[in-house]
């Protein structure tokens, strides 16, 4: 690239550091958020153990024998809290209910009665951060898929649960409202579709006769914790905490990451809490919990807490709303939702049928989504995915990747090179130019144009190059920062290419040959450039390259990788260009 094209790589050097913080999760997070008046989780009853049980697809739930005499009641004599007293009475003759676990070749699911919910997963094929033990995802204080009534003065508290049906697949389990003639059926079951995937069933049922207006329910979505993956320069690395929405009727999620979260107003609070979404999405960099109701949620609440441990991050959470329904005496009413919590796997999530595929921004352009980002990005995602089954490693394939890009741009670079050729060629007369016509600038643009015309240059095809990369550059962003496939992938020194390639530590200050090397890459690309620029201009931007180096110097080894061998080609390319001489058609004309 030219030095006068400096000035568009110094904005566009800016509008990635823009979209870095848009999108990268950077700033500093307040210790409470703004909706710090959550109330406590729900209130987990004693545990009990398991009772013979009846699979409610195929049967009613059994209920006690005197909650269905006084069902059968035309006008009952009883206040309904005498009928939900008898109610709360029968299921503490339960027997004690331990936790259960829904086995899969891909993951276990921990499901807890008690809680109302799945309190744990353990991922067979990811380990965790220190590499000890399988990934383990969820939070015991935020059982996803737990429910209870949305205004905190009116929240339930369960009695004791009732085991109705268990297996590897699949858990039902009932528990009776205190204070209302009210049971809660679940049922949590994998599902048969995709790994990662669960089935649940969510039936209220009104075991009194007189009807009941249920109010809004209040469903849990999951917590998540943070990976402590990098994050480079003004979150250059992507987001580790965040939550997505996706509004009804649209096919683009809604991004709030961790610090936004902490940052809600009032107003914003209650905006969501009416915003119909069809799905929810609590997720860290690789991992996420994605909640999608059939007919989707009413309202949504995004909540920051700390962890239960002090040794452990702030955690986000996410909860969806469910539009009140009224209930006649015996009546039930269900809801069904498909859930995945696991890896962002693209190829998973897009068979969830609504876009949850999103989640992994592959179609970020700067600012904004794009779909047209989203195919240059999933071809990326396969190029490198493909050079990977046939190459030893992820590392070796973003090389691959590389040298494919740049050679694609081989020609319109190649153009480039040749044009600032003849650019320095003509350097001398347009000083010239700009000393005889300095007081008269329409007459020395007439005259710079016509010394255009007479040595074929156009200006503006040296902006060629560097815009038809842009959106490659940004789509390998895209794919290089979100995708779990570099997670713990090692390439010769580099022991994760989701990490910096820290060797050794210096003081305080780590020792990363990548990004080192990329840095001396950059200058010594800027070096070799030719330049019309003034002397103090040249060292300004030489500067620059150093700073820049300082900025992206704790990204991620994968992008680093990339932004590194792109250089070196580019360098190699150069001399090439410089090597050859022009044809004669080519050659510039004496003025």
């Amino acid at each position: 690239m030219d030095k006068r094209d400096m000035p568009l790589g110094i904005v566009c050097v800016l509008v990635l550091a823009w979209w870095m913080v848009s999108y990268g999760g950077c700033g500093k997070r307040p210790i409470d958020a703004a909706t710090g008046n959550e109330p406590a989780p729900e209130a987990v009853a004693e545990s009990v153990s398991a009772q013979e049980s009846q699979n409610w697809k195929t049967a009613e739930l059994s209920l006690p024998k005197d909650l269905v005499a006084a069902a059968a009641l035309s006008e009952p004599e009883v206040e309904p809290e005498l009928t939900a007293a008898v109610h709360h009475a029968d299921f503490e003759t339960l027997d004690d209910v331990q936790t259960v676990t829904l086995e899969s070749e891909f993951a276990d699911y921990v499901v807890d009665p008690n809680a109302g919910g799945v309190i744990g997963a353990r991922l067979h094929a990811y380990k965790n951060e220190e590499r000890t033990d399988d990934m383990e995802l969820g939070a015991i204080e935020f059982p996803i898929l737990a429910v209870r009534a949305r205004e905190a003065a009116s929240g339930w508290l369960f009695t004791k649960p009732r085991l109705e049906e268990h297996t590897k697949e699949s858990v039902t389990f009932a528990r009776g409202v205190i204070g209302h003639p009210l049971l809660v059926e679940q049922q949590v079951s994998l599902s048969p579709d995709a790994p990662y995937r669960l089935k649940y069933k969510l039936r209220v049922r009104n075991t009194g006769s007189q009807r009941i207006d249920l109010g809004d329910l209040r469903l849990s979505c999951g917590a998540m914790a943070e990976l402590g993956t990098a994050k480079g320069f003004m979150g250059a690395g992507g987001m580790d905490q965040r939550l997505d929405l996706m509004p009804a009727g649209k096919t683009k999620p809604k991004t709030y990451p961790i610090h936004k979260i902490a940052k809600l107003k009032a107003e914003k609070i209650e905006e969501l809490s009416t915003s119909e979404q069809q799905w929810v999405a609590v997720q860290n960099k690789y991992f996420a919990s994605i909640v999608t109701p059939t007919g989707g949620f009413s309202g949504v609440e995004l909540t920051l807490r700390d962890a239960a441990d002090e040794a452990e991050s702030e955690l986000i959470a996410g909860y969806g709303f469910l539009e009140s329904r009224s209930l006649a005496g015996g009546e039930y009413t269900d809801w069904e939702f498909d859930v995945h919590l696991g890896p962002k796997i693209r190829d998973v999530l897009q068979t969830m049928g609504q876009n949850q595929d999103r989640v992994m921004q592959f179609d970020l352009f700067m600012f904004f989504q794009f779909k047209w980002m989203e195919a240059i990005s999933s071809l990326i995602f396969w190029l490198l995915l493909t050079f990977e089954s046939y190459l030893p490693g992820y590392g070796w394939s973003i090389m691959a990747l590389t040298v494919l890009i740049r050679t694609i741009f081989w020609p319109v670079t190649h153009r480039a090179t040749m044009l600032s050729r003849r650019m320095q060629a003509v350097a001398p007369e347009m000083k010239e130019l700009k000393e005889k016509y300095k007081d008269d600038p329409q007459r020395m643009q007439e005259k710079t144009w016509e010394l255009y015309k007479t040595h074929k240059i156009n200006p503006l095809a040296g902006c060629l190059p560097m815009v038809l990369q842009i959106p490659v550059f940004f789509a390998l962003f895209n794919v290089l920062r979100n995708a779990i496939e570099l997670r713990q992938e090692s390439w010769l020194w580099v022991t994760d290419l989701s990490k910096p390639d820290t060797i050794a530590t210096l003081g305080s200050i780590p020792l990363n040959p990548l990004a080192v090397t990329m840095g001396l890459s950059m200058f010594l690309q800027q070096y070799l450039t030719p330049s019309t620029a003034d002397p103090n201009q040249k060292k300004m931007m030489q500067f620059m390259t150093i700073g820049f180096m300082f900025m992206l110097y704790t990204m991620p080894s994968g992008l680093t990788l990339y932004w590194t061998v792109n250089n070196i080609i580019s360098i190699i390319q150069y001399r090439v260009t410089r090597a050859k001489p022009e044809g004669n058609d080519e050659q510039p004309a004496k003025s």
